[in-house]
């Protein structure tokens, strides 16, 4: 039902911390999908460029989950 990730002392991040929360969906073959990201740079140059891509890189994170779901669910 979770999935959490822990990333430290990497050389483009102070910390990176995603946790996936999967619950139940309003029908049997649905889902929801809490999906949060706590992330500090070690150049605070990096945190302002970051602001600008984040919406396009959650998404294609959530792409790329959805797609593995429905890819395992049709297995």
């Amino acid at each position: 039902t979770m999935v959490k990730t822990r990333t430290e002392d990497s050389r483009l991040f102070s910390h990176l911390t995603s946790t996936w929360r999967l619950s139940p969906g309003v029908t049997s073959n649905s889902l929801f999908i809490d999906f949060s990201v706590e992330f500090g740079f070690r150049n605070p140059a990096y945190q302002n460029l970051a602001s600008v891509f984040l919406e396009d890189v959650v998404k294609k994170m959530m792409d790329a989950f959805t797609e593995e779901a429905r890819a395992r669910a049709s297995r």
